[in-house]
């Protein structure tokens, strides 16, 4: 009964780094948010939730021990919860103070990104808890803004990448009181039927909050591979 009633419906979006899940999700939410490129760039795991405020989004993570909450409301920016003195919010005040277009969906892009990439400076040290979550508004351009359903939508690193080290039980300790959670698998055509999407597909849809009956499979690239006209 509680999973009938439950109204948050997860999506996992799932894939090798490189295959696009970023730029898909980014999509999804109506605004170039999360971080994107050609190298590996997802190094923690994403919750992302809408927001019911149109103007103002939210970041949480833990640094150390401790939690870390972030506020954006239009072009103003706080740290809500966390040690303003302590080095790594220090910079991050500095980056997000001199972009030159202050907007929310600017502020929120480099704070992820700085966040996300923080530890690759010091690869001996693990400073950043391995989910960080976003409450940000989307929008009713992107294709979830527009449903009358809610979603929490999952981002995962890639699966082999070095980074990618226990984050499946941190995506199930996640899912957990979840239930008919959709997986989202985003490939490039030509990487279909490799080792490495096979062992994660075992990996993720073993996942008891994720039904696999409901699995979508993304074809980035797919408009400039050589299909079958009539194939596939």
């Amino acid at each position: 009964l509680a999973d009938a009633l439950d109204d948050i419906i997860p999506i996992c979006v799932f894939g090798n780094y490189s295959a696009g899940k970023s730029t898909f999700i980014n999509a999804l939410i109506g605004q170039e948010i999360l971080p994107s490129g050609g190298d590996p760039v997802t190094a923690k795991a994403f919750k992302i939730q809408n927001y019911d405020k149109a103007d103002a989004a939210t970041i949480k993570f833990k640094h150390w021990d401790g939690l870390v909450e972030l506020s954006f409301t239009g072009s103003e920016y706080k740290v809500v919860e966390g040690n303003t003195d302590d080095e790594m919010l220090k910079e991050l005040n500095g980056i997000l103070s001199e972009l030159e277009e202050a907007t929310m969906t600017k502020m929120l892009s480099a704070a992820l990104k700085f966040i996300n990439e923080y530890e690759k400076k010091d690869a001996t040290s693990t400073e950043i808890g391995n989910m960080i979550e976003l409450y940000v508004p989307f929008s009713k351009t992107g294709v979830l803004g527009q449903s009358c359903n809610k979603f929490v939508i999952f981002d995962t690193p890639g699966s082999n990448t070095a980074t990618n080290d226990g984050h499946i039980e941190v995506l199930k300790e996640a899912l957990e009181g979840f239930s008919n959670g959709i997986p989202v698998w985003v490939s490039q055509y030509e990487a279909i039927d490799t080792m490495d999407n096979e062992a994660l597909c075992n990996n993720i849809l073993s996942i008891d909050a994720l039904d696999k009956r409901f699995t979508m499979i993304v074809l980035n690239k797919a408009d400039g591979s050589d299909l079958p006209e009539k194939g596939f």
